[in-house]
């Protein structure tokens, strides 16, 4: 028997900020096709969100898009409607039946949104009682979508541009009037011929090489963040926030270090490093923290592996540097010279760090059609495990976040 498995993924406003999630659910079941359709499993998914599962928790308390199938448009689960958009899937007949189904949901307060949407004049009736239109991207075309937008001015919608992938894109949708953004175009950099690592850049890379750097010792630690003003001022004001809930006061780095221990130092001050070292917007930091810990918490679950679970961690902030710093992560890996072993797992070779990696990479993206359930059950990691600690890695997630703002 398959199990459903959720996942998030956010949909952001005109300032990349976080508006709400997509609640996104696959099955684990390696001899059927992964993704799982009907209105049994989006019943399926609903209750275990919104029953078993700390869904405030997983929604940050932002609303879940959630998509519908026929039947559940005519009986709707029993939950806040605030916490509820009904996505309307785009195969869905559109009748006459369909249109007093729908309705009824807006009567109810329901916030209706039309998924994948394409312009039909014959769905006026449908559109009149739309409160949000997703217009695929990849599908129509940035032209495509301008087209789109013409054809459904008259209605009083907001516009939500789905599976932009680029920051070009991005910024074209933007230019055309949508207001809502879906997509992956966040963790992409923005490359730009010619561009080069700026200084400041470079300073975050080698003070990252020399925290990565196994032959450098605790003294060694210590001066590279005492070197930092900035970077000490605020690993010290995180160590001593609630996030880490200490009985005693650490007011040095060198203190801060024989309390946590060397490996989570190293962890800790390249991800304040990195995430603090260009104004880029907190959702990406959200989405780095998540794979990051997502990937340390399953490799904890293994009993023999060589490769640290802080080094995992690590490895997690590093595949995010091309969005941080809008170069190459081949240029950034030139720049830091690190440990070969570390090079394999960022770059994706085929072994079990990398393997969490990537699979912590999918959850956090929500396609979790693309995780490789085979290996990780060969490996001793259950679906229900991987969901725990997804769930997991996004309440502490949600728990840096808030310690560091």
């Amino acid at each position: 028997m398959s199990t459903a498995l959720l996942a998030r993924q956010p949909i952001y406003d005109a300032n990349v900020k976080i508006t709400a999630y997509e609640l996104l659910f696959r099955s684990d079941d390696i001899n059927r096709a992964n993704v799982i359709d009907g209105d049994s499993a989006t019943s399926d998914v609903i209750l275990n969100a919104f029953t078993e599962l700390p869904v405030d928790e997983i929604l940050n308390y932002k609303p879940a898009y959630i998509n519908f199938t026929r039947n559940l448009l005519d009986a709707p689960p029993l939950i806040n409607k605030q916490q509820l958009v009904i996505e309307i899937l785009e195969d869905i007949v559109v009748d006459e039946d369909m249109i007093l189904a729908v309705t009824r949901l807006k009567d109810q307060g329901y916030v209706i949104a039309l998924d994948d949407y394409v312009y039909d004049p014959a769905h006026h009736s449908l559109l009149q009682l739309a409160d949000i239109i997703k217009i695929d991207i990849m599908a129509v075309g940035i032209d495509g979508a301008q087209q789109q937008l013409k054809l459904l001015s008259q209605y009083n919608v907001t516009f939500l541009a789905e599976k932009v992938e680029t920051q070009d894109d991005f910024r074209q949708c933007k230019a055309l009037g949508f207001t809502a953004f879906q997509g992956y175009f966040l963790s992409k950099p923005e490359i730009i011929k010619g561009k080069k690592i700026s200084a400041d850049q470079q300073s975050v890379l080698r003070l990252m090489a020399v925290l990565q750097d196994p032959k450098v010792d605790f003294d060694g630690i210590s001066r590279a963040i005492s070197a930092n003003p900035a970077l000490s001022f605020k690993l010290l004001r995180l160590v001593n926030s609630s996030f880490f809930n200490l009985r005693s006061t650490i007011d040095s780095i060198t203190l801060a270090i024989t309390m946590l221990g060397l490996s989570k130092i190293r962890s800790w001050a390249g991800l304040l490093a990195m995430t603090n070292s260009v104004k880029k917007p907190e959702a990406l930091a959200v989405n780095t923290m998540i794979r990051s810990r997502m990937a340390q918490l399953l490799g904890e679950a293994l009993e023999k592996m060589e490769f640290s679970t802080d080094r995992l961690f690590t490895a997690g902030l590093i595949t995010s540097l091309d969005a941080y710093f809008d170069v190459s992560l081949e240029e950034i890996l030139a720049v830091l010279s690190l440990p070969v072993d570390m090079q394999e797992v960022i770059m994706g070779d085929e072994g079990v760090p990398a393997l969490l990696l990537d699979t912590a990479i999918q959850f956090e993206r929500a396609r979790l059609d693309k995780v490789d359930w085979q290996k990780l059950s060969a490996i001793g990691l259950s679906s229900k495990f991987v969901e725990e600690s997804y769930i997991e890695s996004v309440r502490w997630t949600d728990g840096y976040i808030s310690a560091i703002c």
